[in-house]
């Protein structure tokens, strides 16, 4: 039975406050992209003042070309659910069908991309704020088959994120941010009555952080800067692989084969680097990037899936749970766990992909505790190039929930 990475379908309903009940993928559903038009390693938040949109494309392994439906839902900025009429945050009809969709061409494994971009004719959204878009089959508007978040702002504040190299270096493992926020077009007094400040690295929702605290600076700034208060595991670049081709082996790849019915990629074995000195190495800070070189179709819908063989060296058994992890599984711990083989003492463990560019790394969980860690395998560093996001959020008189009213953004995918 194929091992795709997944999450069961589920009803949708009640209050949105569990992370795993805000971001879904349902068994029949692969390689999920989500990003700002135009730029395919963003992070899906836009300016409802700018005229941007979203690109949503995802797979259904399917031959059918299933209608589709989709909803917009507005949370607060802790992701509850406001006493807010959905009239008043969205123009145009509630619940909406899918109107682009193709099958795959000439691949080995058959699935229809279905594409949607939001806001669009059918749907605008009339104030910013936290988003969920629930996508279902029409048949069975019950069944959530996928859920992503996402946010519209309007820049009404000025907020500078920096990392202090100083304080970071002398945490040796760990970066320490600083934020400052100019109140700009909001009363500062009214703004620091309910500020909320929240900060995600590199675009993963599993690392969102939130903060309430600060301190008041010159010009009526408000600055989140107290020592110690914002700091983040500087952790360790991503690994990669490239399976873009596979008529050609890549730096990474050992070997390729083809088992009817599917192309097997198998990876060169990994080796554990926590021990190791921090080493610069440019990557997509966990992201991933479809493609397929092997030919020119301009809209790559003949990338293929294949599986994806991985394998990390190791003298013994950790005793904790090994994952992998990164945007490839979604930053989700489902089907990515690895076995320890004996017999080449080794971890091995396998991913149904699409052909493309990933990052990953290796996650241990403790079997006690249930914490998931990355020092021991993966390493962690001061200097590593993360990517940080930060959001202002701020409850205007009269509003039933916070809107976020200023976004700053640094690091390698802040298009």
């Amino acid at each position: 039975m194929l091992r795709f990475v997944y999450f069961s379908l589920f009803a949708f309903s009640g209050l949105l406050h569990a992370q795993q009940e805000l971001e879904k993928t349902g068994a029949m559903v692969g390689t999920v992209e989500f990003c700002r038009d135009g730029y395919p390693l963003s992070f899906p938040v836009i300016n409802i003042e700018d005229d941007e949109h979203l690109q949503l494309r995802f797979d259904l392994f399917t031959t059918e070309q299933d209608i589709l439906s989709y909803s917009v839902t507005l949370c607060d900025y802790d992701w509850q659910l406001p006493d807010v009429d959905p009239n008043e945050y969205i123009d145009g009809y509630l619940e909406n069908t899918f109107e682009a969709y193709s099958p795959s061409i000439n691949t080995m494994v058959d699935y229809v991309q279905y594409r949607l971009f939001v806001p669009n004719s059918d749907v605008k959204i009339l104030k910013p704020g936290n988003y969920i878009l629930k996508v279902y089959n029409s048949s069975f508007p019950d069944s959530i088959i996928l859920a992503k978040r996402f946010v519209v702002f309007t820049q009404k504040t000025e907020p500078e994120i920096e990392i202090d190299g100083f304080a970071s270096q002398s945490l040796i493992t760990q970066q320490e941010l600083k934020v400052t926020v100019d109140p700009v077009s909001i009363d500062y007094s009214q703004l620091a009555s309910s500020i909320q400040l929240m900060i995600l690295q590199n675009n993963n929702w599993r690392s969102a952080r939130y903060y309430k605290k600060f301190n008041y600076s010159g010009s009526n700034f408000l600055s989140f800067n107290t020592p110690g208060q914002i700091v983040f595991n500087g952790e360790n670049e991503f690994r990669f692989f490239d399976s873009k081709s596979l008529k050609f082996i890549s730096e990474r790849v050992k070997r390729i084969e083809y088992v009817p019915p599917y192309y097997h990629v198998y990876l060169k074995p990994d080796q554990p680097r926590g021990s190791k000195d921090y080493f610069t190495n440019e990557d997509l800070n966990g992201l991933f990037y479809i493609d397929n070189t092997d030919t020119d179709y301009e809209d790559v819908m003949d990338a293929d899936y294949i599986w994806v063989h991985f394998e990390l060296n190791s003298e013994y058994a950790y005793p904790s749970d090994v994952y992998i992890d990164g945007a490839i599984t979604e930053w989700k711990f489902t089907d990515n766990y690895m076995l320890f083989d004996v017999d080449c003492g080794c971890y091995k463990g396998q991913l149904f992909l699409k052909q493309g560019l990933y990052n990953y790394r290796y996650a241990l969980q403790e079997y006690d505790t249930k914490q998931f860690s990355f020092d021991i395998i993966e390493g962690n560093h001061y200097q590593t190039n993360n990517s940080y996001l930060a959001i202002v959020y701020y409850k205007p008189f009269g509003e039933f929930y916070h809107q976020p009213v200023g976004v700053a953004v640094t690091g390698v995918n802040s298009q």
